[in-house]
């Protein structure tokens, strides 16, 4: 008896006709067992509140996900790019981040 959610031959191969190049290469390496590292909007979105809506995109030359990013900080507005990979450790325009590491810098000689 066959597992009904095990799709035919005929079944995949009238699937991969209707997808595009990219996302056929995508599906071709996950069923030969590899996993791919792209990451959805929706769930990038649920975790880091700073990005803008649509904007996920790929970068064929550096081969990565890249997003457009608000400032945090308050009355800012700026927008950024930023690669996904990076999306941890990044949330603000690049003026804003100069200063907080100037002050940053300037707390620790004062510590010392």
């Amino acid at each position: 008896m066959s597992n009904p959610n095990t799709a035919t031959k005929s079944q995949l191969e009238a699937i991969m006709g209707e997808l595009s190049a990219e996302d056929r290469k995508i599906l071709e390496a996950h069923m030969k067992g590899s996993k791919s590292r792209r990451v959805d909007e929706a769930t990038l979105m649920g975790k880091y509140p700073q990005i803008v809506e649509g904007t996920l995109a790929f970068d064929k030359a550096v081969n990565k996900q890249f997003v457009l990013i608000t400032c945090a900080k308050d009355g800012c507005g700026k927008t950024r790019k930023t690669f996904t990979s990076d999306l941890f450790q990044v949330n603000m325009c690049d003026g804003h981040r100069k200063e907080a590491t100037k002050v940053k810098k300037e707390a620790k000689v004062a510590r010392i």
